[in-house]
């Protein structure tokens, strides 16, 4: 519960110090947070992912005159002013912590979080990150030396034993059955996935989903971060060498499709592709 309350405060005074800087970029104060403040402190600088919050906008830590800051030291142009914008809409859409059910009321509940007596849909946290990739000049700054990629004795070893091992499960008549089931049921172990979808200004919004949640939800979740969620899209999901378009609704008769029928679990990059 408390640290529930941590985090609605946290999302509360980045959302604020954002909103200041959008509100007068040029102004210094704005670009100059003292992490010292009690209670920025408290929200910001002692809380897990607060001051990556600040960073991934533009902000630095610096240490003047002993005091701790984040600071930006330009005046942030219109690029970064969009993914400035880009967080606080997140922020302002995310939604605050809810207190765990009472015992009474976890009864007769699945884990797909649907009651089963009611019918009644419970909200699940899909604990919003936010990043921006990273331009490819920047990449090509920090190449790696030659020797960086090269094998140790015991790596090549690994290798060549792993590769006999794909080698000797290929001569294997195992049915396709067999194996979709096999397949399915390593999946099935898993009880989150992790879904990231990268934007076409270089911003990429990741949360966190259940296997059995539908798919539509993947759409409502990428819908809720653009400036305009009445724009239709297209999620693109890799298959293999061709791609193919997550259904955000079912064909007439048939069920909704989850994460899982989509082989979305444990994890996946789906593309956004406006119409």
């Amino acid at each position: 519960m408390m640290k529930d309350k941590m985090k609605d405060l946290t999302r509360k005074v980045v959302k604020r110090l954002l909103g200041n800087l959008l509100s007068d970029p040029r102004n210094d104060k704005y670009r100059k947070v003292r992490l010292g403040n009690p209670r920025i402190k408290e929200a910001v600088a002692d809380r897990e992912c607060g001051v990556d919050l600040l960073e991934a906008v533009g902000f630095r830590v610096a240490d003047k005159g002993g005091e701790l800051f984040a600071v930006m030291d330009e005046v942030p142009g219109d690029a970064r002013l969009g993914w400035i914008r880009q967080a606080v809409l997140l922020l302002q859409r995310a939604r605050p912590s809810t207190p765990p059910p009472k015992q009474a009321d976890a009864k007769g509940t699945r884990p797909d979080g649907v009651g089963e007596q009611q019918g009644v849909k419970r909200p699940v946290d899909h604990q919003i990150r936010v990043f921006f990739s990273v331009a490819a000049s920047s990449v090509a700054e920090n190449d790696l030396p030659d020797y960086f990629y090269s094998l140790s004795n015991e790596e090549i070893r690994n290798e060549a034993k792993m590769r006999r091992g794909r080698l000797e499960q290929s001569w294997l008549l195992i049915p396709k059955s067999y194996k979709e089931k096999q397949a399915l049921a390593a999946r099935q172990k898993y009880k989150q996935a992790l879904i990231r979808i990268p934007f076409p200004d270089g911003v990429i919004l990741q949360g966190v989903f259940l296997p059995t949640e539908p798919i539509s939800s993947l759409y409502e979740f990428a819908a809720s971060a653009l400036k305009q969620p009445s724009l239709e899209f297209d999620l693109i999901c890799p298959a293999g060498p061709r791609t193919r378009v997550t259904p955000p609704f079912p064909q007439p008769g048939e069920r909704a499709h989850t994460l899982l029928d989509e082989d979305l679990v444990p994890s996946a990059r789906l593309t956004f592709k406006p119409k």
